[in-house]
């Protein structure tokens, strides 16, 4: 009798692994917007959990892990609400617990940090030319001034009377039909941006409406050129009013100029502006300075974005075979141009594993990618990708799923 119940007890201790039917990849509480630029957020676990197991019974246990090793034996498993500790991209193990049967299984997935857009409040000067001085005029439509929230139209641009209906994204104003501001000599509109992911900002248009009729005229034609991810070189056309003038390079979150804002001294063109942030917008203002004559009205910006801090590697796609006598193969190439995205392939490789270790090492990488084969349900796999000139790497993973 006592052989029985040991027996009994051993079977019950058993965890067997395989494939859980029914499992989603989560795609929606694994994104989250960034609230302030540094690309990390907070991330409800309970909520993934929930999208992955989604309307399966009977009952499953998930829990969340940094390491396969972690997940597999189910130890530091994440709090409910959990802040990424890797910059906008962070892979997550999950562990899926049938309680009834004890079956688990182990599925990866990303916690993605979707940036806001990075917004300037941009200003710009309209004279005040229908006749009549009184601080109200007519401007062009409000959608000639896209391109200056949005390079190459690539968010949603609407603008707005009041920061509440900007947030609520209610009462947007027309914008293809010529603009009058209704509140005297300056009035700033709110500017809703937002990405296709429905991540978006709150930036100004401030309308300055003033009589053009200067003593100190402000400088032309500001251009930038050979922009490097910290520099750019300006250039402009001056008057005969005066050699010096003063820039000023507006950061996010930061407001425009005004008369009293102190800009860097600059007495010859072209002018290398520096110290800039990798991968930042930036909205340049130039004035000219005239003593006794005081100082030029800021011109209406010029917008640049430095170029990116590093490479911006691609999400691979998990991926599903057949068996066919008792085994899987895959072609996990079929992932490479995915994964490289836009990088050079002649500058960046990647290589396969089959553990996270071995790809940190880079040892004992698969020997023949395009024809993997396994005899298990499913297989995490392990993506290096490296840059053969500084030969930095970064690793993401996929899954490989074997389906009878």
């Amino acid at each position: 009798m006592k052989k029985i119940i040991l027996f009994i007890f051993l079977v019950s201790s058993v965890a067997f692994y395989g494939q859980i039917s029914g499992l989603n990849q989560p795609t929606v509480n694994n994104k989250v917007c960034d609230d302030n630029y540094d690309g990390f957020a907070s991330f409800s676990m309970t909520a993934i959990s929930g999208e992955i197991v989604g309307q399966i019974t009977p009952t499953y246990l998930v829990t969340h892990h940094l390491t396969q090793s972690d997940a597999s034996t189910g130890a530091n498993p994440l709090p409910n609400t959990y802040v990424n500790t890797v910059v906008n991209t962070q892979m997550i193990f999950a562990r899926v617990i049938n309680i009834t049967t004890n079956q688990n299984q182990i599925i990866t997935y990303n916690l993605v940090v979707n940036p806001r857009p990075a917004v300037i409040t941009y200003s710009t000067n309209i004279c005040d030319n229908d006749g009549t001085v009184n601080g109200l005029t007519t401007t062009s439509p409000l959608s000639s001034f896209n391109p200056y929230f949005s390079t190459n139209n690539q968010y949603a641009v609407s603008y707005f009377r009041t920061q509440a209906d900007a947030q609520a994204n209610t009462n947007p104003l027309i914008q293809t039909t010529p603009y009058t501001n209704i509140t005297p000599y300056q009035e700033a509109l709110f500017v809703r941006v937002q990405t296709s992911a429905g991540c978006f900002s709150v930036s100004q248009l401030v309308l300055v409406v003033q009589s053009c009729v200067v003593a100190c005229p402000s400088p032309t034609a500001v251009t930038a050129s050979n922009i490097t991810a910290s520099t750019s070189v300006l250039n402009w056309v001056g008057s005969s009013a005066s050699n010096q003038f003063e820039v000023y390079a507006s950061a996010p979150g930061t407001t425009a100029p005004t008369a009293t804002t102190q800009g860097i001294i600059v007495t010859t063109t072209p002018f290398v502006i520096s110290n800039l942030n990798c991968g930042t917008p930036y909205a340049i203002y130039v004035r000219t300075v005239c003593g006794n004559n005081g100082n030029s009205a800021w011109t209406s910006p010029i917008t640049i974005t430095t170029l990116p801090c590093g490479p911006v590697i691609g999400q691979p796609l998990n991926l599903t075979q057949c068996q066919n006598n008792g085994q899987a193969c895959f072609n996990l190439t079929s992932n490479t141009s995915i994964i490289l995205a836009n990088l050079n392939p002649a500058t960046y490789s990647v290589s396969y594993y089959t553990s996270q270790t071995d790809a940190n090492n880079n040892t004992n990488a698969i020997a023949t990618p395009s024809q993997y084969c396994i005899t298990t349900a499913s297989q995490v796999i392990f993506a290096r990708v490296t840059n053969s000139v500084d030969n930095t790497f970064q690793i993401i993973g996929f899954s490989v799923v074997a389906t009878e």
